[in-house]
This record gives structure tokens, sequence and C-alpha cells, in this order.
């Protein structure tokens, strides 16, 4: 009977014509239906829907993945800054926008790293992806930045651009982005020694060897102005709102100007600092007022300079000549790095170091780990030697009290049997 009867869904039988067609069909050799398999067309997540339901931390407190809808975005913990997000490329076919960011097809439910942080697994809808988390992989590369050696770079307050300097006396700006040369800016005679771009990234400034230093403006693609030192320059930046420059040289002084409004004027020298006793070998100004100076010497000193009267705020030994330094947005910490192969991290508000960094971080916490293992099983071995020690000990306690009830039980059988000898 077609359909059955008492069908659920109420359908009325066939007609005796319509049961012929089908059994004339079956006759000629009908076949079944064919069933085939298609591919399951994935549809993207709505819009705003963005739910958190996963996140993951290294060991070592470095590292933090978070996994937003089918996202894993990849933070740095000291800094707060997201790092990356991952990305599954073979799923870029399948993203409409062809955007990178996309690693799984569903939402992300659950992440968790290896005990190295070097591995991340997240899983999701019927699968568990394993990414591998590389250090310090090239994302670009500029082989032309200079003839041989690059001796300055600097990148722009928007990250936009990069700028490198070398010993062929030319200061090129490229994409930082794409790797595309920009412009090329010549005019120093000398290798460049200092690279520095204005807080609004519209100049940048060069020092070089040649005793010269110059403003660039990026906007118009022509020097804005040029002031020829006294000796050779090793490091320049920009003081409050771009309006004034600083540099510091071979001569152990720092140079203050005043730019001028228009290009083409001279700029006015403002001010000297005087204090150092080796060459003055990098400068940053600590915001967030801008009011102070920082600098670093061949004399193994940083100073903190008061621009406004010029007096020196403090004096910071750091151990060796320094080679670099870089101040935190927020002016609370800076750090300084020195011939010495140490790095310090040091409070400007207290003028007290922090911390001090040497050698490779991973290698340290590796040693530090192992350490830490073998003072656990130094500390294992003496506790179950101690454990054995004291189970020795009361065994021989209890197998001295079981020779002496022995001994006693031999005295009682034989005074027995001598008692029932005397009897008989």
């Amino acid at each position: 009977m077609m359909p059955p009867r008492n069908n659920k869904v109420a359908a009325s039988d066939l007609t005796s014509e319509q049961l012929g067609l089908i059994k004339l069909w079956i006759d000629e050799g009908a076949k079944g239906s064919v069933h085939q398999a298609t591919p399951i067309e994935w549809e993207p997540l709505p819009d705003g829907l963005n739910p958190i339901y996963a996140v993951a931390m290294t060991r070592d407190g470095q590292i933090a993945a978070c996994g937003r809808a089918n996202q894993i975005f990849i933070y740095h913990i000291p800094s707060g800054q997201i790092v990356t997000r991952l990305t599954d490329p073979q799923l870029l076919p399948e993203n409409r926008n062809g955007k990178p960011g996309v690693a799984h097809r569903d939402l992300v439910h659950s992440l968790a790293f290896n005990p190295e942080g070097s591995l991340l697994a997240s899983g999701g809808y019927r699968e568990v992806k394993i990414w591998r988390l590389s250090k310090g992989t090239q994302q670009l590369a500029f082989p032309t930045a200079a003839r041989k050696t690059v001796q300055a770079v600097a990148v722009s307050p928007d990250g936009r651009w990069l700028a490198t300097g070398g010993d062929d006396s030319l200061v090129t700006l490229w994409d930082f982005r794409t790797g595309k040369k920009l412009k090329t800016f010549g005019g120093h005679r000398g290798a460049i020694s200092a690279l520095k771009f204005s807080s609004d990234g519209a100049k940048l400034l060069s020092g070089s060897t040649d005793k010269s230093i110059r403003v660039w403006d990026l906007a118009w693609d022509k020097l804005f102005a040029r002031i020829q030192t006294v000796a050779a320059v090793n490091s320049v930046t920009w003081l409050e709102n771009s309006k004034e420059i600083a540099a510091g040289g071979e001569d152990k002084i720092i140079r203050i100007w005043r730019l001028p409004d228009s290009a083409g004027r001279p700029p006015m020298l403002a001010q000297e600092l005087k204090g150092h006793q080796g060459a003055v070998t990098s400068l940053e100004p600590i915001p967030p007022e801008g009011k102070q100076l920082l600098s670093g010497s061949t004399d193994g000193t940083l100073r903190q300079w008061n621009i406004s009267d010029g007096q020196i705020i403090r004096e910071l030994k750091h151990g060796g000549p320094v080679a670099s330094m870089a101040v935190r947005a927020d002016g609370k910490f800076f750090a300084s790095a020195g011939l010495d192969n140490v790095a310090r991290l040091w409070d400007a508000e207290k003028g007290e170091g922090v911390a001090e960094l040497k050698g490779d971080r991973y290698a340290r916490e590796w040693v530090a780990e192992k350490e830490r293992a073998l003072i656990f099983a130094t500390n294992e071995v003496a506790y179950r030697k101690t454990t054995f020690q004291n189970a020795t000990n009361q065994h021989n306690v209890q197998a001295e009290r079981v020779k002496k009830g022995t001994d006693a039980f031999a005295a009682a059988e034989k005074a027995l049997a001598d008692k029932q000898k005397a009897l008989n």
C-alpha cells in the first residue's frame, strides 16, 4: 500500500493509474535514488558575534592567547599589546573578505599552551589545531638599506614608515608594511649616525659624522633646516612640540636648537648642556610633559636634565659605556644598554635601578627551571633517604624486641622443662 495507511502526514492513496505507472517503471529497470556527497558550504559567522570562551597563558607569563569567535588573538602580557592574530591559510579561500585572522570555521572553545610555550592547541567544532609560535620571525627584509652597514633606524609614530641611514650618507624612507622604498634624501657627506621622527611624523631629523644635522620635511620632500656642528653627531632627538631639537656628539656637549617657523631660515642655538666626561651617545625626552631630557654617554653615566634651567636632576651609573636608551611612553621607566653587554631598567621618578637584563631570557628561564627541578630532586632524595633511615631504625628496634622476646621465651621454656623434670 502506497502511501502506508495512517501515515503521519495524511498523504492520500495513489490512484490505480499512478500505481500502474510505478509498476511499469520498476519493470523497465528503474534504479533507486543516487546519493552523492556534496561539500558543506560553510557560512561566515554573523557580524557582532564575538564571544570569548577560552584563554590561555604561557608559564613564563609573557604571552596570552584569547579565542574571540573563530579568531585567536595573541598578546604580549608585559606591554599589553596585541602581537598577532593566528590565520589558517586553508581557510583564506572560504573567507569572503579575503582578510587573514580566521583560525577556525566555528567558535574557538578551548586553548592550551605546552609547558615551553612554543605550541598552542586550539579546539573548535570537531577539530583540534596545533599552532607553533615562532620567536623573531622575519617579516620583511631591506637588502639595499645601505652600502655596507645600517647605522641608524627610526619608525614613524603611526608605524607606517621606517627610516634608515648608513655608511653611504643617504637617508632612506620605506613603507613599513610592504618594504617598498619610498624616498631617498641625500646631502650628508658622512655616515648617518642618528635618525628621529617628529611626534606628528611630518619631519625627520638626521645626524651625521660629517658634523651636521638636517631636518627633512616629509610632506614636501625637501630639506627644512640644516645645522653645522663643531663635532661628529652621535644622537639627535625632538623636544617639546617638535619646535626644538637636541643633539649630542663627540665633544661631550648637548646642544639645543630652536627651529624656524618656515624652511630656509637658520635654526637658533638656545642652550648647551655640559657635564658628561665622554662622548654623548644617546638622547631621549622624558614624557609626558617633555620638560626633561635623558642622555647617555661613553663615560658610563645617564643624566636627567631639566631643560628649562639646564641643570642636572640626577646622575645614574650604568656600569659601562652607554650605547642606547629607550623611554616608556608614560615616562615612568627607561632602559639603558651598554657595551658591557648589560641592559638596565630604571625607575624615572626614584632614579633607582629596577632590573638588570643579561643574555638570553629564554636560556636563563630554562636554566632556572632546571635548577628548580634539581633542587626538588635533591630534596626528594634527601627525604627518601631520611624516610629509609627512619624505617631502618624502626626495623632494628623491632628486631631487637623480637630477639629479646625470643630469648625470654626460650628461657621460660627451659625453666618449664627443668621444673617438669624435677617433678618426675
